[in-house]
């Protein structure tokens, strides 16, 4: 009985050894070119964000807020939709800078950085790329209910960051489609929080949304901390 008490327990430990991590398998790029309208980011089962990187914010293509051929990042926001024929969301959005922004017209373009797929990251909630007109190294993950970021920023650089409710997908900017914001105060600067709320009115009755209006309530909050970790953190390399 004592023998194969010690079997079974070795052959527990065994087979505990030999689990397989396959999330290392996961590609969240799959479905971001083409017609696939998926978005790279991270998020959770159920989770309230999805937040992912802005790179395009018009046509039936960018309809996720990414699309692989880009080459142009807007800004990370922190809400999605994967796989839609229709864009949608892209609230709360960040765009960490150096201060050297563009002289453009539309504060999107003025702010907007290139990347190149060779120093941009995807694994189960991670994301990271790095800016290269900021020299700037971007990672991000998520939680349930929020989205973490973290800017490396480059040795002497501070970080000029810009902070927009509502991306204007083009959807967005339907003339039957009114977005009002009821309440954005920033709070004072020692607790270095911004806080929010969004009201979306309903749009025609044919519209696929609910009948009552949709509240964003977000809040940021801004620290500077030291290096963490997290168990998905390729980073990109300095080249």
């Amino acid at each position: 009985m004592l023998g194969l008490l010690a079997f079974l327990v070795l052959t527990q430990v065994s087979l505990a050894q030999k689990k397989t991590d396959y999330s290392r398998w996961v590609n969240p790029f799959i479905g971001t070119g083409g017609h696939g309208h998926t978005y790279p980011g991270p998020t959770l089962p159920f989770g309230m964000v999805q937040l992912s990187p802005d790179t395009r914010l018009t046509g039936w293509d960018g309809c996720s807020g990414y699309h692989y051929s880009d080459s142009v990042v807007y800004g990370f926001s922190h809400t999605h939709l994967s796989g839609t024929g229709v864009a949608d969301y892209g609230d709360i959005l960040f765009m960490p800078t150096n201060g050297h922004t563009k002289e453009k017209p539309l504060w999107r373009d003025a702010i907007a950085s290139r990347f190149a797929h060779n120093m941009e990251v995807g694994s189960p909630g991670f994301y990271g790329v790095r800016l290269s007109d900021y020299g700037i190294d971007a990672r991000m993950t998520a939680s349930t209910h929020a989205g973490m970021h973290e800017y490396k920023m480059q040795p002497g650089d501070s970080c000029l960051l810009f902070l927009e409710t509502m991306v204007p997908y083009s959807h967005h900017t339907s003339p039957n489609f009114h977005v009002e914001n009821i309440q954005s105060v920033f709070r004072p600067p020692s607790q270095q929080t911004y806080s929010c709320i969004r009201c979306i009115p309903p749009t025609e009755p044919s519209s696929l949304r609910l009948p009552s209006s949709q509240v964003v309530d977000g809040e940021v909050m801004v620290s500077e901390s030291p290096e963490s970790h997290h168990p998905y953190r390729p980073q990109p390399s300095r080249k």
